[in-house]
């Protein structure tokens, strides 16, 4: 892949893949207890702090900041396969979604 003035990009768009790769899975983390929001909003915040230097864990807590002071998505620290449980035997996952739980 070149770009208009005839220069490798092939390496650019592998990283930018890396990077989204890694994005999506620590997003996994905020989604599972975060109630529903617009994704692309948590990759910008999580993306540039990265770009910026900042490590996986350092970008997730200021994407995480971004989702809950500017975006006013509230969000809790994430806590490893907890789910909130609602009513009638059900669960709520990623993105407010209710399924069904077996006793």
């Amino acid at each position: 892949m070149t770009s208009a003035d005839g220069s490798t990009t092939t390496a650019a768009v592998a990283a930018r893949a890396e990077l989204l790769h890694e994005t999506a899975t620590h997003h996994g983390s905020f989604e599972a207890v975060a109630p529903p929001h617009d994704w692309w909003d948590w990759y910008a915040a999580y993306m540039l702090a990265r770009e910026a230097g900042s490590s996986p864990d350092e970008a997730a807590a200021a994407a995480g900041h971004y989702m809950a002071e500017v975006k006013r998505s509230w969000s809790r620290r994430p806590e490893a396969g907890r789910r909130r449980a609602s009513r009638a035997g059900r669960v709520t996952g990623a993105g407010g979604r209710a399924r069904s739980v077996r006793s």
